[in-house]
């Protein structure tokens, strides 16, 4: 090669890398504002400089998630058969994303298209069964299309999988006393609460969830004194209303109950209507801590 080849060629790839890299950082900046814009609400500005990428950059590994950010920007807008379309863009890009079929699938589900959005659901699944809000979804299209008999077991699902939140439905509409939600709750009472105030205050009560006053004795019979023998406790009274979804006029009340502790009565508050991982009062402990 020449030496005057041999620089061209030098001056050649020189220009080639630099407009490489100068193409890259113009597509991260023009992406960098899109987010940014996102973030700031200026959805119509985000519009316009997604055109603007869309028009520069659509060979670019970005191009799914720039669509999804698109279907996110219209969803906003209230422009919700155009973020489906934005969606049906994404995954032609990228077909194996399990969460781009969830994402259309809640969409629809949104719009009450219940059968397209189980269909994205069961798609999804079968890339990623680990998605537990999926299981979830479908039980909320089971319950819509009337098949009440496939809700509960699809909200199992869900809680197998991971999704914590399907608990609230479980004990507000299944049989609570399933083996699977026995041994997740007694799962969850290894862990005990460092607030003096937990299940002592009214405004502080233990949310058993279940919608049965059961379900609190349920509880109530998990816990241990530090001897691990059982503790005693005896209904009060119903007291001190809050603001609650899942209660009558959108109010929950606390189930009051007294409890003799080390010769001493103390009053513990449980609420029935609504779920959050209940944990052991402080000076109690539960059967999980007993096991051999």
């Amino acid at each position: 090669m020449s030496r005057l080849l041999f620089r061209y060629s030098l001056i050649f790839l020189f220009c080639f890398g630099a407009s490489t890299f100068f193409s890259q950082n113009l597509e991260f900046k023009l992406y960098s504002k899109v987010l940014r814009q996102i973030e700031e609400k200026n959805y119509k500005g985000a519009l316009k400089s997604m055109d603007q990428y869309f028009k520069y950059f659509s060979d670019s590994p970005r191009m799914s998630d720039m669509f999804c950010n698109r279907a996110i920007v219209h969803i906003e807008l209230k422009e919700n058969n155009i973020a489906i379309d934005d969606y049906v863009s994404a995954i032609q890009y990228d077909s194996l994303n399990a969460d781009l079929y969830k994402l259309r699938g809640q969409l629809l589900l949104k719009l009450e298209r219940y059968n397209s959005a189980q269909k994205d659901f069961d798609h999804a699944l079968r890339l990623d069964s680990s998605l537990g809000e999926c299981f979830a979804a479908k039980a909320k299209i089971y319950h819509a299309l009337g098949a009440d008999n496939l809700v509960c077991s699809a909200y199992y699902q869900a809680l197998q999988h991971g999704y914590k939140e399907a608990l609230q439905n479980i004990v507000a509409t299944c049989d609570t006393n399933n083996i699977i939600v026995s041994r997740y709750l007694l799962k969850i009472l290894d862990k005990k609460s460092t607030d003096s105030d937990y299940g002592y205050s009214e405004f502080k009560p233990i949310k058993v969830g279940g919608n049965k006053i059961e379900r609190l004795e349920q509880y109530l019979s998990m816990l241990r004194d530090k001897n691990g023998l059982p503790i005693s406790f005896k209904h009060l009274n119903n007291c001190c209303p809050y603001k609650s979804n899942y209660g009558t006029f959108g109010k929950g009340l606390c189930d009051t109950y007294e409890i003799n502790l080390y010769g001493e009565r103390r009053v513990l508050f449980l609420s029935l209507y609504d779920y959050d991982e209940p944990l052991v009062p402080v000076g109690l402990y539960s059967t999980f801590h007993f096991q051999e």
